[in-house]
């Protein structure tokens, strides 16, 4: 019989496989701790987290899903979340939807470390050449 696993220690073990760059066992625990735990915040955490790590190994579409369920239940990563959206729609073409997500994070974070970033991007979608 399996002892469950809390989801502190979940978060944190997912956390650790994920900085020692074991990116495999950290999605399957961040997946674990979200159908395990779904209220938590630790699991809310993981949505982005695991957005974030996707997005870096090049899966731009599945981080892409992950960033917009977090943004749909809202948190403290939120414009972490935003971030990853916009760029994740860069990296899939989507360049309508880049605009109005780049739009967004400008105007609900227009002093956050990300809205140069967004200026600067969309001053290139409005013009590229």
């Amino acid at each position: 019989m399996s002892i469950p696993e809390d989801e502190v220690t979940l978060f944190q073990n997912a956390n650790t496989a994920r900085r020692r760059g074991d990116h495999a066992t950290a999605a399957a625990l961040y997946r674990r701790l979200m159908a395990a735990h779904p209220q938590s915040i630790e699991a809310r955490e993981s949505v982005e987290l695991l957005g974030r790590m996707l997005f870096d190994d090049g899966m731009s579409s599945d981080a892409l899903a992950c960033f917009k369920e977090y943004l749909r239940r809202g948190g403290e990563l939120a414009a972490e979340a935003m971030l990853g959206k916009a760029l994740a729609l860069q990296q899939l073409g989507q360049t309508e939807e880049e605009r109005a997500a780049w739009t967004a994070l400008l105007e609900a974070y227009p002093e956050s470390p990300h809205a140069e970033r967004a200026r600067l991007r969309l001053a290139i979608l409005r013009d590229p050449w």
